[in-house]
C-alpha cells in the first residue's frame, strides 16, 4: 500500500545561504501573491477586503465575492443586498500575473533560489448572468491550463442558483486548499490512497465537470453577513498510468456532494461526500471510492484563527486481494496574525491509508509565516516534516517570494 502526497521535489544545488536570508528578511522587514491584484486596482480596494490576514487566505467576503461569479456584494440606499459587476474595459484588465520565486531544502540537499512558476490568473463577470475563471502556468518549460471555468448566476442576490463548467477544482471550501497560507497542501486534501495498483486522486485536483449549486445570503441591520452554498458536481476524474497500466476515471463518474456555511468575517463550516469509480483492465478491475470529510475554522477577536478538518474513507474493489480499504485523516491548524500584515502558522496532519495495516500512518508538523510587504509582494517561509510509517521523517525547508501584478 503506498501513499502518494503532491508537495514540491528539491532539485540538486545548495542555497542554504538564499534560504536563510528569505527567513530573515521575513521578521525584519516590515508586512499578493496568488491573489489576483487586478480586483484591488478596478474596484479601488485594498487587498484587505477579501484576504485576511494575508493573502491568499481569503475572507468571507472574499469567498461570496468569488462564488458569485467575481460580483461584488454591496448594500443599496434601502438596506439591500446588490451585487456589483466588475467595471473592467477590457479582458485584460480581468488578468494578473504572478511570479514565485523559491528556494527549498530537503534532507541533504537543497535546491538553489530561482523563479519556480510564472502564473497568469484571472476572471470577471462577461454580463449579469455569465462570468469566467481561469489559470494558466508556466513551469519546467512547460505551459499547463490549470483551471478554466464559466459561472452561470440566476436569481436575486439574497437567494440564487449558480453553475460552474469547464476544467475547475471541486471542493469550495478552500482555506485549507488553494487558498491556504502553506505551499504544502493538508494530507487530508492532497494524499491519495492505493487501491491495488490504483493510485487514486484528490479534490486538490482540478478535474472536468459540472456543478449546480444554491447560494444564500443575507445581510443584517447591522453589517454582520451570512451566507451558505449547497452544490452538486459530477466529474469526470483523472486518468493515470502507473507501471504501464492504464486506469480509467473518466466518464463522469465522480460525484461531490458539498455544503458550505459561512457566518461573521471569517468563520466557516463546510461538509464534503465524494463518490468515485475507476477501472481497467479486460476483467475489469474496479475500485469503488467513498469520501466523507468536515472542516471549518473559527476567528477569535485576538487574531486567532483555529482551523480543522477531519476525513473517513472507504475503498471497495473487485479483486479478493485487495477487497476493502478503510482510511482516515485529520489536521488542526492555528494561525496568528501579528499586526496586519504578518501571519505565523502551524498544523498538524495525520493520515492512515489502510486502517487495517499497521505503520502505515503518515503524519507531521508544518510550521511557517507569510509576510505581505507590499500589495503586490508577499514572503514566506515553512518547514514541513512529516513521517511516513517507521521511515526517518523528513525535513523540508521552503522560502519564498511571490510578486503580484
Amino acid at each position: 500500500m503506498s501513499v502518494r502526497s503532491e508537495e514540491p521535489s528539491p532539485s540538486v544545488g545548495a542555497s542554504w545561504l538564499a534560504i536563510m536570508l528569505m527567513c530573515a528578511s521575513v521578521f525584519v522587514l516590515p508586512g499578493t501573491s496568488e491573489a489576483i491584484p487586478a480586483y484591488a486596482r478596478q474596484f479601488h480596494a485594498s487587498c484587505t477586503m477579501c484576504h485576511s490576514p494575508v493573502p491568499p487566505r481569503l475572507n468571507n467576503f472574499g469567498v461570496v465575492f468569488k462564488r458569485m461569479g467575481y460580483r461584488l456584494p454591496d448594500i443599496d440606499d434601502q438596506g439591500k443586498l446588490i451585487l456589483k459587476d466588475k467595471p473592467s474595459r477590457s479582458v485584460f484588465e480581468d488578468f494578473s500575473l504572478v511570479g514565485d520565486f523559491r528556494g527549498e531544502s530537503a534532507r541533504d540537499e537543497a535546491s538553489a533560489f530561482k523563479l519556480d512558476e510564472i502564473m497568469a490568473l484571472g476572471g470577471g463577470a462577461i454580463n449579469k448572468h455569465l462570468s469566467y475563471q481561469t489559470e494558466f502556468s508556466y513551469a519546467g518549460g512547460q505551459v499547463m491550463l490549470e483551471t478554466l471555468e464559466g459561472h452561470l448566476i440566476a436569481g436575486r442576490p439574497e437567494v440564487n442558483v449558480t453553475a460552474r463548467f469547464g476544467v475547475l477544482v471541486p471542493e469550495i471550501w478552500t482555506k485549507c486548499n488553494t487558498q491556504r497560507l502553506s505551499v504544502f497542501t493538508p494530507l487530508l486534501h492532497s494524499t491519495t490512497v492505493s487501491a491495488g495498483g490504483f493510485g487514486g486522486s484528490t479534490l486538490h485536483d482540478a478535474q472536468r465537470g459540472v456543478e449546480v449549486g444554491l447560494n444564500f445570503n443575507q445581510v443584517s441591520d447591522v453589517g454582520a453577513r451570512r451566507s451558505t452554498f449547497l452544490s452538486v458536481g459530477v466529474y469526470d476524474g483523472l486518468t493515470q498510468n502507473q507501471d504501464g497500466v492504464q486506469f480509467d476515471q473518466r466518464g463522469f463518474k465522480n460525484v461531490v456532494a458539498q455544503a458550505v456555511h459561512l457566518w461573521g468575517e471569517n468563520q466557516s463550516v463546510a461538509a464534503l461526500w465524494y463518490h468515485g469509480n475507476a477501472e481497467y483492465g479486460a476483467g475489469p478491475f474496479q475500485d469503488t471510492t467513498d469520501r466523507l470529510t468536515l472542516m471549518g475554522n473559527y476567528r477569535l477577536k485576538s487574531g486567532t484563527d483555529m482551523l480543522a478538518g477531519v476525513g473517513f474513507g472507504r475503498d471497495t474493489t473487485n479483486e479478493p486481494e485487495v477487497d476493502r480499504i478503510s482510511s482516515r485523516g485529520w489536521f488542526a491548524e492555528v494561525n496568528q496574525a501579528i499586526g496586519e500584515k504578518t501571519a505565523a502558522f502551524i498544523r498538524y496532519d495525520r493520515f492512515e491509508p489502510d486502517r487495517a495495516i499497521a505503520d502505515v500512518r503518515v503524519d507531521g508538523p508544518t510550521i511557517g509565516v507569510t509576510h505581505h510587504l507590499l500589495d503586490n509582494l508577499l514572503l514566506n517561509a515553512e518547514y514541513h516534516g512529516l513521517k511516513a510509517g517507521s521511515d526517518l521523517r523528513g525535513r523540508d525547508l521552503v522560502a519564498r517570494i511571490i510578486l503580484a501584478y
